[in-house]
Parts: structure tokens; sequence; C-alpha cells
């Protein structure tokens, strides 16, 4: 299913050996600027999962997750993967009891809107969803190229492609990956039953 609805985008590209596309290593502004389009709409997930979120939880507790590993790539639309995310990792590594002063612990309005740590984030997110993306084609490889129309078509929602296919070991690897390829920091964690 999701072969022939990348290959019905890219009905026009050179072929290689066999089905693989030589597109992959060669610099091409378009996809660069389509990278940089999807990096504006994974950004604008982010601002919308901040906006979702409950004043007080996001002083304390779920700023930090979000900040690191409220990634967008998982079952639900990118807004909600990110609070999911962001909640997981709140239970998974706690902040330490009474010690919202540790240095690196302590997380603020201002953190969230300097820029750094967001395009930090959304950059990580973008690089998880093209590797999630890939996985989950694994029947038939797919380019960088392809991932990155794809994601665009899709708007970052994968949620579709996801809920469509059975929950199988393959999902949860292709989540592994995606972890990986994003460097969230419980990768190993991710996909785990």
């Amino acid at each position: 299913m999701l072969t022939s609805l990348v290959m019905s985008m890219n009905s026009g590209g050179r072929r290689m050996h066999g089905d693989q596309r030589d597109l992959d290593g060669a610099a091409c502004e378009y996809i660069d600027s389509l990278k940089m389009h999807l990096l504006d709409i994974v950004h604008a997930f982010y601002l919308e999962a901040i906006a979702r979120l409950p004043t007080d939880a996001l002083r304390r507790r779920l700023l930090r997750g979000v900040l690191v590993a409220g990634h967008c790539y998982g079952p639900l639309d990118p807004a909600s993967n990110i609070i999911l995310n962001a909640v997981w990792y709140d239970a998974v590594v706690p902040l330490p009891q009474h010690d919202d002063d540790v240095v690196g612990c302590r997380i603020e309005a201002v953190d969230i809107l300097s820029s750094g740590p967001v395009v930090r984030v959304a950059h990580q997110s973008f690089v998880g969803l093209a590797a999630l993306l890939r996985a989950a084609a694994s029947d038939t490889p797919l380019s960088e190229h392809e991932a990155v129309e794809y994601l665009c078509h899709k708007r970052c929602d994968l949620s579709e492609l996801l809920g469509s296919s059975p929950r199988t070991s393959s999902n949860n690897n292709a989540f592994a990956i995606a972890a990986e390829a994003a460097k969230h920091p419980e990768h190993a964690a991710i996909g785990t039953k």
C-alpha cells in the first residue's frame, strides 16, 4: 500500500538497479527546500502541542519531556505524539524529587521561546519521521527523496499509514529504528512491548 502511494507520487523518476532510485547521493535543491518546509511544519506541531498542555504541567514537568524526548513520530497525529512521548518520558525518567534547581533539570518558558532547543528537537523528530517511514516501507526500499516527498504529501502525519497496519514486531522495530535515528534519549526502550 505505502509503496504504491509513493510510486504514484514519483512516477517520473529515473530507475537504477531493479526498483532502487538513483537519488540519495545527489544534492538536490528541491529536496532541500522540502526538508526546510517539513521542519517548519514540525516546528508548528511543537507549538500546537505546547498550546494543548495545561499551564501548570508545562511549567513543572512536561516541558522538559517535550524538549528532550517529545518527538512527533508515533501512532497518533504529530502534535499528539509529541505530548504522548513527553508524558512517557516524564514517567520513565522523572525529575528527582525536590531537585528542580539542579542544572539541566529546570526548564523555563524562556527555553521554549529560544529557538535552539525547539529547532534541535524538531530536527530530531524529522529525522525520526523519515527513518520510521523508510523502516515501515521495508518491502520496497524508499530513497531519502521519496521519503521526504511522501512526508510533505502527508504533512508529516503517518497515523493513517501506521494505523492501517497491524501492530507487529516489525512495527515495533520501525519505531525503534526511528527513535535511534532521532537520537531519542531512551531509544532502547522505544518499540519494546
